[in-house]
């Protein structure tokens, strides 16, 4: 059985639909909240250290999500022109 997955565009959309979601819940929120108007130094850096890592990890996914779409639109268009192994 062969599942036919059609790729239209290579932007890594997934990922920021995924990044939007966190900023928005209670949680991004939270971390935003406590970021901008917390009167201690250290719970600002610590937060924007959190802030950072979570980015990091975003564009991570976003990479990696790019690089699979640009695969599959690859294998799309080797198999509408017709070559069979690569």
């Amino acid at each position: 059985m062969t599942v036919k997955i059609s790729v239209k565009t290579s932007w890594p959309w997934i990922s920021f639909v995924i990044g939007i979601a966190f900023a928005v819940s209670p949680l991004g929120m939270g971390i935003a909240h406590v970021m901008l108007y917390s009167g201690e130094q250290l719970a600002r850096t610590l937060n924007l250290f959190v802030l950072e890592i979570l980015l990091g990890i975003l564009s991570a996914l976003a990479l990696i999500e790019f690089g699979i779409r640009k695969f599959l639109i690859s294998r799309q268009r080797r198999s509408a022109s017709g070559v069979t192994n690569g």
